[in-house]
């Protein structure tokens, strides 16, 4: 295994707390929606014996979770428009407080 395959690996690693944090809202969504109604509006399925109902530890996580997809999901654009902005400028050769 090269060095730079174990850093990859080890970097997967280290992020994959995140990136469940980022996906739990997406599954949630996946889940009420391939489920029947009758079942959703009576959640039974939820893991009652791990204490996630009436606990407020679990809505901070489902809270965060869905504040953590959103922020991302408003980031990436916003990024993206601004570094193409720069980009522009750039190859413009502007200074970047000149172009609107």
């Amino acid at each position: 295994m090269t060095r730079k395959l174990k850093r990859t690996l080890a970097a997967w690693l280290f992020l994959s707390p995140l990136v469940v944090l980022i996906l739990f809202p997406f599954a949630v969504t996946v889940i009420t929606a391939l489920k029947p109604a009758q079942e959703v509006l009576r959640p039974t399925w939820w893991p009652s014996r791990l204490g996630l109902l009436d606990n407020v530890n679990s809505v901070v996580f489902v809270y965060g979770a869905f504040a953590a997809t959103f922020t991302v999901l408003m980031l990436q654009s916003y990024f993206a428009i601004v570094f193409a902005w720069l980009q522009r400028c750039l190859v413009r050769g502007l200074a970047i407080g000149a172009v609107k």
